[in-house]
């Protein structure tokens, strides 16, 4: 039992935008490869998943993939007609996928076979493997029954989520409140999955999944609050797993206002936040301080760009470089007007 804290929107990953049901898809629709998490030393690289491998062209604008001999959960084969389906899904206007911009270089895909096709693309570019594998596979013979202009407007897609491609089924939903799963027995892969049913468990606050996490209710939730981690590591027999995740938290100055339309002054503020401080108390150690605005678990971030140092004397400099001085109060002021904003 897993708890999630957002609601299922939809059951067809290009019609959804909820991260919630996300989690859900991974485990019915499936992608051609497996991406690995090797990102911190380049650009990912890809295991076979439902494609046996990939052949790029000798100009750098095509890529030759063979699927492997699988099938849905009804018995049809997963063929090149569902894998085209599906991106024409993807880019369809009507369809409004919101990460449809993941297609933009993608012309065209050819089938040459039911296993075989070639996808060809307007640019040469380091992401186009990925590019192709962000886009989850559908059944054209159950999804391709509603024309691309009435999806916006379908519904949930049960009926034709209940046609599985990855380890579990859909065995039941009940909004708001919980999507069920069970093992797929048509699955590729032998032995797999290890688990007979999964749950997910609708839970939109953080202190109740927190709770139902301590009462055994809920076998997982995912992104614990720094100030619950004692609660977490306290509770036996729990794990609590911590890992660096790719994003970061900043405080984005308005360069078109006032006082920050002075380089000066938001300079000033970076060195007069210690955030040093706010990764020991607010987070518990559970974070780093940025450095580069490409985050430095990703390969394309230059470690040579070292964080803003927590300097007030720096930032008091740079203040009066600016023209401000501290008032009688001990308020800086410039030409009359306190140091202040909303």
């Amino acid at each position: 039992v897993l708890s999630l804290l957002g609601e299922i929107d939809s059951l067809n990953p290009f019609t959804s935008s909820s991260a919630a049901a996300s989690e859900v898809h991974d485990l019915i629709y499936p992608r051609l490869f497996v991406e690995e998490a090797d990102y911190p030393k380049g650009p990912p690289t890809f295991t076979p998943n439902i494609a046996e491998g990939a052949t790029p062209g000798a100009d750098g604008y095509t890529l030759k993939i063979r699927l492997r001999d699988c099938t849905w959960s009804d018995g049809a084969p997963i063929t090149a007609e569902d894998v085209r389906f599906s991106w024409e899904a993807a880019k369809h206007p009507d369809v409004a996928w919101v990460s449809a911009s993941i297609v933009d270089f993608i012309e065209d895909i050819e089938i040459h076979d039911a296993r075989t096709f070639t996808v060809k693309y307007s640019q040469k570019y380091p992401y186009q493997q990925m590019d192709v594998n962000d886009i989850q596979i559908l059944p054209k013979h159950t999804f391709g029954k509603v024309p691309f202009e009435k999806w916006q407007t379908h519904g949930k897609w049960e009926a034709q989520a209940r046609v599985s491609g990855g380890p579990f089924l859909l065995e039941g939903m009940r909004p708001n409140q919980e999507v069920t799963l069970t093992r797929n027995p048509r699955y590729w892969k032998e032995g797999r999955p290890y688990l007979d049913k999964l749950i997910f468990r609708i839970i939109p606050d953080q202190r109740t999944q927190l709770t139902s996490v301590l009462a055994g209710d809920v076998d997982c939730m995912q992104g614990v609050t720094p100030k619950d981690v004692d609660k977490i590591l306290d509770a036996k027999p729990l794990n609590l797993y911590t890992y660096m995740t790719r994003s970061y938290g900043y405080v984005g100055w308005n360069c078109k206002r006032w006082p920050f339309d002075d380089a000066r002054v938001r300079n000033a503020m970076s060195h007069a936040i210690d955030v040093e401080d706010i990764v020991e108390f607010l987070f518990r150690g559970y974070a780093e301080v940025a450095g580069p605005q490409i985050i430095s678990k990703f390969w394309a971030s230059n470690p040579d760009i070292e964080p803003v140092e927590y300097d007030p004397d720096r930032a008091e400099q740079l203040l009066e470089d600016a023209g401000w001085a501290p008032n009688d109060d001990d308020v800086w002021e410039k030409d009359g007007k306190p140091f202040q904003f909303t």
